[in-house]
């Protein structure tokens, strides 16, 4: 609730404070005295549009406060918004200045603000009613608003909401992963191709390390018998049974023979020489593992040219692939192994397609199934407020007016993708202003003052189920008068009973329902404009409704009616 209201400096107001009451607050005034200036500062204080030109001439600065006191429901819904602290009490303070350059400053309890909080401030704090609300009534989604609001069917929307954002997050990954299947498919053919042709190669490490020993021993086999013919020729000659012969040359086995001998004589003359015999017999049987060990590599060294081309042909294997995919072999396994993880993922996404594809079937039958109870809660509340409109129409001056609420659904085979965050149903308030005229969309038959009643009759309808806050109206009084403007009247008044609200109305019908009766009064002061605002009490709000009335305030009969017309509201003063 705006509980006070403080203009310095602002285009006509040099300094004003005001307090609103809780109800129904109704701002008159001559015309031109600045009714609308004081609503375009509870605007600018919500984040409207600011420019030098709002600054009272000859001021270097406008400021606008603004205290509010706020309902549990407005501060639990604040604190969830992110737009008060959890410290915050139940009154805010909002301030807006303008400087002569045309910025401005935004504080909310006394800290530096930017216009974007001060917006959302605004949204949650006061419904402003004026010709530019009154032309949202003919949109299609301002209606669905008011229709769920009527309903109290917002949780439910917002249900739907949330099952639509999961459906087409799961068709947005679905389509996503299609299209990487898709595009994944050569990619895969090649992975597939490469990992086989390297699996069916069988190619190892330690297979190539044994190949090149084998090769290396093949192709020098020739080479190695002759060095091995030799060593033996050398060791042993051609007979190793004989150590020495006469006529043949020595060997060193032979010559370690006789060696032996001749130390086997020193050592029997002297001890010393006892440890030479055996060390020779130990040079020898070293030398005779020699001799076997070069003999069983001669025996596997038989030279075998199939085996070789064998050899071979698997060394080109070998360096094919690492030319391939090498450069090394090591790098030949990695790049297999690479191309199996890549088939891997593969595989699991078209697991995951297929889960996918079921979680989204899912999803599309519960947001069909929602959609459609979504439906029959605002068929049935539409009807409801069907009658109920009619009936304040009929009292608001269109006694022959008819109000329905068109239903269209989408028609096409995939539904799901037609929805909007608000449901299935696109809804059209149609409306007859005179009997025997076919039902038409608002946009295509309501005037402006039509459209100001029909919004009043709705606003009306769903003051009892919206959260209580402050609604502002302007120019509601367009184009009424006499019995419809006492009518408007009373339904602000039954807005009232559960929301402040403040309007700006130049009849006097309306004035004699408020339980705070405001005025604006301009005047010349030393040459230069002053408006201030009163609050009228008991005769001085009789006197201004006289005025209302188009009679002399001063006269006797227009006090008269004044007074009775405060009487029948109950809101004014006696004729005493």
């Amino acid at each position: 609730m705006l509980q006070v209201l403080r203009v310095t400096d602002f285009v006509l107001f040099g300094h004003v404070d005001i307090e609103f009451g809780d109800r129904l607050n109704v701002i008159t005034g001559e015309t031109g005295a600045g009714k609308s200036i004081l609503l375009g500062a509870v605007e600018l204080l919500l984040g409207g549009e600011s420019s030098s030109r709002l600054i009272r001439v000859g001021a270097d600065r406008a400021t606008v406060e603004g205290l509010f006191n706020l309902s549990p429901e407005e501060c639990s819904e604040l604190k969830a918004a992110g737009l008060l602290d959890d410290e915050s009490d139940s009154e805010i303070i909002i301030r807006r200045e303008i400087s002569s350059s045309g910025r401005s400053r935004c504080f909310v309890n006394g800290a530096l603000a930017n216009l974007s909080m001060l917006r959302g401030l605004g949204q949650e704090l006061i419904q402003i009613h004026g010709q530019q609300e009154h032309q949202m009534l003919v949109k299609s989604g301002r209606q669905l608003e008011l229709l769920d609001a009527y309903g109290s069917l917002t949780d439910r929307k917002n249900t739907f909401s949330e099952l639509l954002s999961r459906f087409r997050a799961a068709d947005k990954k679905l389509t996503g992963l299609e299209e990487s299947i898709e595009q994944r498919k050569r990619e895969m053919e090649l992975a597939r191709f490469q990992r086989d042709e390297i699996d069916k190669a069988r190619v190892s490490l330690e297979e190539q390390k044994t190949l090149k020993e084998e090769l290396a021993l093949l192709e020098n086999s020739e080479k190695i018998n002759e060095a091995v013919s030799a060593i033996l020729a050398g060791l042993e000659g051609d007979d190793p049974s004989v150590y020495d012969t006469p006529g043949r040359g020595a060997t060193v086995l032979s010559t370690l023979g006789n060696v032996r001998k001749i130390a086997e004589t020193i050592s029997s003359i002297t001890a010393k020489a006892a440890p030479l015999a055996a060390q020779l017999d130990e040079a020898r049987f070293t030398l005779e593992e020699v001799v076997s060990s070069l003999r069983d590599l001669a025996a596997t060294l038989e030279h075998d040219p199939g085996r070789l081309e064998q050899l071979r042909d698997r060394e080109e294997e070998f360096y094919r692939l690492k030319k391939k995919y090498g450069p090394e072999l090591e790098d030949v396994l990695a790049f297999r192994d690479k191309a199996d993880r890549l088939l891997r993922e593969g595989e699991q996404e078209e697991s995951d397609l297929g889960t996918l594809h079921q979680e989204r079937k899912a999803l599309s039958a519960r947001l069909e199934k929602e959609a459609k109870k979504l439906t029959r809660a605002r068929q049935a509340s539409a009807r409801k407020l069907e009658k109920e409109i009619c009936r304040r129409l009929a009292s608001l001056g269109m006694p022959g007016g008819k109000f329905e609420v068109s239903f269209e659904e989408p028609a096409g085979e995939d539904r799901e993708q037609e929805y909007l965050t608000s449901g299935a149903d696109r809804i059209t308030f149609l409306l007859s202003t005179n009997p025997g005229v076919p039902l038409m969309p608002l946009s295509n038959v309501a005037s402006g003052g039509e459209l100001s009643r029909i919004m009043l009759a709705v606003i009306s309808s769903l003051a009892r189920v919206e959260i209580p806050s402050t609604m502002i109206f302007d120019e509601v009084d367009s184009g009424i008068g006499g019995k419809v403007g006492g009518m408007v009247g009373l339904y602000l008044n039954e807005i009232a009973e559960t929301n402040q609200v403040l309007v700006v109305t130049h009849l006097a019908q309306i004035a004699s329902c408020a339980d705070a009766h405001l005025v604006v009064e301009k005047f010349s002061r030393d040459e230069r404009t002053e408006t201030v605002v009163k609050m009228l009490e008991r005769e001085s709000r009789t006197h201004e409704i006289a005025r209302m009335l188009g009679g002399d305030s001063e006269s006797e009969t227009s006090l008269a009616h004044a007074r009775q017309m405060l009487k029948r509201t109950q809101k004014g003063v006696s004729s005493s």
